[in-house]
């Protein structure tokens, strides 16, 4: 150690006029650790890991964003590179050893391999390597930490430098010139050591501890649940294995637990009353991920309070049973169109990709007004970059989905605001006396007073009705396909049913409210399908202030986290949960409350689900009337990212149905 630092002073400080201290700090603590710890004296592998390491440490904290020229790109490379070297040491340290030819444990390495030869542990040379990284990284940064900003305050306080230069000075009084200092003479350090404690005190290198809970504990009367990291569980909905995911950790943990979940911490609750918690609790408000707040703006899924509660008013408004009634001729048009144009003439299809483009079509010409033409196409192409930008990592480079999502938002934005600004213009004139698209009747009821969003915000709500409408009813769709390939007797009721309702009607007549009404068999396998595959994954809340739950405190700021299939799949409430089964929904009110929440529950009821409900049921009754199909991979699995979408889009064959 004392070769080292005179080695480094004599190198970076003697005969310099001005020196810059930060980086010579880290690069004096690395040269220490190498010497010291890893055997390693100066030389050409030394100055490849200083230059490696720099580059590594400044990837720990970066987002794990794995491509080209990214920081943690380039410190995943680096990280290999040094293992590459370290791994080299180790083998040679452990062929002197097993040779006979080492009989110093003074460098980590050998000091590791004779405890492992002597059985106290069990570590491969790969984890004697990841650990010897992490006794790289602890002892650079903190130290250089502490060295630059000790030199720091003694230039500012000249009677502490007086102090411990005395102190110093005495020491190497009683040595030679050249003589390296002693375990002894740094004991006799106590004032510089103070100094260097008060420096620790304000100014700590670490910026704090984090730490997860195994079991639960308490302090200071608060309950801490126990819990993980939950990286776990984003890996379990890409592979669909979520469910199984929910119940280990039920099982072994209880209802209660903590998680991290998108880097917060999270309260993972399970069951009916932690449903109803949820959807019913004024202090958990709707919580969503930095890219969904920055592509989507302030909309119902970012606002509170008072604000919160006008726009979720008007837009229940909106999407209440009879203004949806005057939208079905448009929906009816919308959904001819779409099969005659994609689905009539094809032998094969796929139905994930046609379902998501039907009901963005749908609510272009019922929400938006926006009938076919090159402003729809542009938006539909835009609209899927965005979607699959919102949950993103929130890195803003050039081609990165964040980045993309981000520009397609603001192409998106911009279209929107004209037709905005078009509908006002013609409010303001007198020229429009409808208020059938979600514009013009968000400019009514401001007008009215009802609320003060600007046209930018009903902008920002408009997408948010795309994106939910856009997603949900695509999944439903598509699933119901899914379901009704593979079970021959609940298609055959469902187009009895549809047929009957067909048979009350003209060729070309459109489907009416009471139409629908009559569809209650084909809601009730719709039901089952939303039971079986939901649609949202979870619903993710955030506590404005500290609340109770079960005995459990939840601070503010926190997470809440319940998922749908929890008690959609679970025997306790749905006999023979994994048997799909349309009668169960017979008698609804033999369901527990709040164990059946595809649209969530109480005064967070979805305001979309008649939309939904509405937009379903036309489709499937001109596909059931007019198809049938066959799936073209039976075996085709699906994933949730985050919605549930077959891996391969479900690909079916198709065969045009004769007339009864």
């Amino acid at each position: 150690m004392d070769e080292e630092v005179r080695r480094h002073i004599d190198l970076n400080w003697v005969g310099h006029k001005t020196v810059t201290v930060a980086p010579l700090a880290r690069r004096l603590a690395f040269d220490i650790i190498c010497s010291v710890i890893f055997g390693q004296g100066v030389g050409p592998i030394r100055e490849a890991l200083a230059a490696d390491f720099e580059t590594m440490v400044k990837a720990m904290l970066s987002i794990p964003v794995n491509i080209p020229f990214t920081k943690f790109n380039k410190g995943l490379n680096a990280s290999r590179r040094i293992r590459k070297v370290l791994r080299q040491i180790a083998r040679d340290m452990e062929g002197a050893l097993q040779q006979g030819y080492s009989s110093s444990a003074d460098d980590f390495f050998t000091y590791m391999l004779v405890l492992r030869s002597k059985g106290t542990h069990s570590l491969t040379v790969e984890d004697i390597v990841d650990n010897a990284i992490v006794l790289l990284a602890a002892g650079y940064e903190t130290s250089s930490v502490l060295i630059t900003f000790l030199i720091r305050c003694l230039a500012n306080e000249p009677d502490i430098f007086g102090k411990i230069t005395d102190e110093q000075e005495e020491i190497a009084r009683s040595k030679s010139p050249n003589e390296p200092l002693t375990w002894d003479d740094v004991s006799r350090m106590k004032y510089t050591w103070k100094v260097a404690l008060e420096i620790l005190r304000t100014i700590s290198p670490i910026f704090g501890s984090f730490r997860t809970a195994i079991k639960d504990i308490e302090y200071q009367g608060y309950h801490i649940p126990k819990g993980w990291q939950s990286i776990s569980l984003l890996r379990a909905l890409c592979s669909n294995t979520d469910y199984q995911w929910y119940q280990d950790r039920i099982k072994k943990y209880g209802p209660v637990f903590k998680m991290s979940l998108f880097g917060s911490p999270t309260v993972l609750m399970a069951g009916p009353a932690a449903n109803h918690f949820v959807f019913s609790n004024q202090d958990l408000i709707f919580t969503q991920t930095k890219a969904i707040n920055t592509i989507i703006g302030r909309s119902i899924l970012t606002l509170s309070g008072e604000e919160l509660k006008q726009v979720r008013g008007a837009l229940q408004g909106y999407l209440r049973p009879e203004m949806v009634t005057k939208y079905m001729r448009k929906m009816d048009e919308e959904v001819r169109r779409h099969i005659d144009l994609n689905w009539v003439g094809h032998k094969t299809v796929k139905v994930a990709p046609l379902a998501k483009r039907l009901t963005f079509d749908i609510i272009c010409s019922v929400v938006f007004g926006q009938g076919i033409g090159p402003i729809r196409e542009a938006l539909a192409t835009d609209f899927e970059t965005l979607v699959q930008a919102l949950l993103s990592l929130p890195v803003n480079i050039p081609f990165t989905k964040f980045n993309k999502g981000l520009s397609a938002s603001r192409r998106i934005r911009k279209v929107l605001r004209q037709i905005a600004r078009e509908r006002e213009a013609a409010l303001q004139q007198g020229h429009s006396s409808s208020a059938d698209d979600f514009f013009t009747y968000m400019l009514v009821l401001r007008s009215e007073g009802t609320h003060s969003l600007t046209v930018e915000d009903i902008v920002d709500n408009a997408i948010v009705l795309l994106t939910a409408g856009y997603g949900n009813s695509a999944v439903l769709i598509t699933f119901l396909l899914r379901y009704l390939a593979n079970d021959p007797d609940i298609l055959r009721k469902i187009t009895e049913e549809q047929e009957e309702i067909a048979s009350s009607r003209g060729p070309n007549e459109p489907l009416t409210w009471d139409d629908v009404s009559r569809m209650k068999y084909t809601w009730k396998v719709a039901l089952e399908t939303l039971r079986t595959v939901p649609p949202i994954f979870g619903s993710f809340r955030t506590a404005i202030k500290d609340i109770e739950y079960q005995g459990y405190h939840i601070p503010k700021g926190w997470k809440v986290f319940t998922a749908q299939s929890i008690t959609h799949l679970d025997g306790n409430f749905f006999n023979d949960p994994v048997k799909f089964d349309p009668t169960r929904f017979d008698n609804q009110t033999s369901i527990p409350p709040y164990c059946f929440v595809p649209f969530g529950g109480g005064p967070r009821m979805c305001p979309g689900n008649e939309f939904a409900r509405t937009e379903t049921l036309v489709t499937m009754h001109y596909l059931v009337r007019q198809f049938r199909w066959k799936l073209c991979c039976k075996e085709e699995g699906y994933r949730k990212d985050p919605l549930p979408m077959p891996v391969l889009g479900l690909p079916i064959e198709l065969e045009t149905r004769s007339p009864p």
